[in-house]
């Protein structure tokens, strides 16, 4: 998933130089071609949107072959040509000619059609990554001490009970460890003890993000599940889950605790829950023995279910 975005990176960092290059300096580069000084200095600013125009264009030129190789040629091939035809091509015209910009206009057009252009094949490229990345074969036995994190709204939850049914596993909800009736906090140091003792067995799957269980729970770990969700989807699912299903009980909801929709609640969801590296370093450098699997489609997650032996339903 990753050598796409290298590449297209690659290319821009080549040319970034050159165009920034041309970009502060445009008169030098002009005067190699044209020896008119009137005309260099009417197409100096053009000449500035067309070098910084080059980066993301490059980088969606790129980025679109690597789709082409990749096997979805139809959808990159499509998305350049729909918009150097359909948007570009009339655009310029209406910019340029209709309301008398110019080449300045045209050149900002240019450039604007390479944002979306790279933006468009981004996100092509990501919904490839994901459409085509699996679960890799587990091999071996099946894992008996199983850690299942990730944002909040994520799905943690729904995946242990799923792998704590089939696989005979006790499940253990960090939120009703770290939380008394009416969302009261219990202290780091309680909570590390009540983590200890949850944990204290041979097998088992916890599910929860939280620094102090990670120090406990990742060391012993067979598994480490990271589930990996647009912040978008996981919003509309943690809304769901507090406002339509509020005085439904739960069983990872802490005893005399009732939830609500917040804007902190909603600043948690969007600040934190992505698999970004930085994170990756982290769970896999406590989870040195452990297989981590970060999974960013429910698909991803059935398959999981279902390499393990367990009953492919997130309901």
């Amino acid at each position: 998933g990753r050598w796409g975005w290298q590449a297209a990176a690659f290319g821009v960092a080549v040319l970034a130089p050159f165009c920034l290059a041309v970009a502060a300096w445009p008169q030098p580069a002009l005067a190699l071609f044209i020896g008119n000084p009137r005309t260099v200095e009417i197409a100096a600013w053009p000449m500035r949107l067309l070098a910084l125009a080059m980066l993301t264009d490059s980088f969606a030129w790129i980025l679109g072959y690597a789709l082409r190789g990749a096997g979805t040629t139809v959808a990159a091939s499509a998305t350049a040509f729909a918009l150097q035809w359909a948007v570009q091509l009339p655009l310029s015209w209406w910019v340029g000619v209709h309301l008398g910009l110019g080449l300045t206009g045209v050149m900002a057009v240019y450039a604007a059609r390479s944002v979306v252009e790279a933006s468009t094949m981004s996100l092509l490229w990501r919904a490839w990554t994901r459409r085509r990345s699996g679960v890799p074969d587990l091999g071996g036995p099946a894992p008996r001490r199983i850690v299942v994190m990730g944002g909040a709204g994520a799905g943690k939850s729904t995946l242990a009970r799923a792998l704590g049914e089939r696989l005979g596993l006790p499940v253990t909800h960090l939120d009703r460890l770290y939380f008394d009736p009416g969302w009261r906090e219990v202290g780091e140091a309680t909570f590390r003890d009540r983590v200890a003792i949850a944990l204290a067995g041979e097998a088992w799957v916890v599910e929860g993000t939280y620094g102090a269980a990670c120090e406990i729970s990742l060391p012993r770990a067979d598994l480490v599940v990271w589930l990996d969700r647009p912040a978008p989807l996981r919003l509309w699912r943690t809304w769901r889950k507090t406002r339509l299903g509020r005085r439904a009980p739960r069983p990872d909801r802490p005893d005399g605790c009732e939830e609500a929709f917040s804007l902190r609640y909603v600043l948690i969801v969007l600040s934190f829950g992505a698999w970004t590296r930085g994170v990756e370093r982290s769970v896999r450098a406590i989870a040195a023995r452990a297989r981590v699997l970060p999974l960013n489609s429910d698909r991803q997650a059935l398959q999981l279910l279902e390499a393990l032996g367990a009953a492919p339903s997130l309901v």
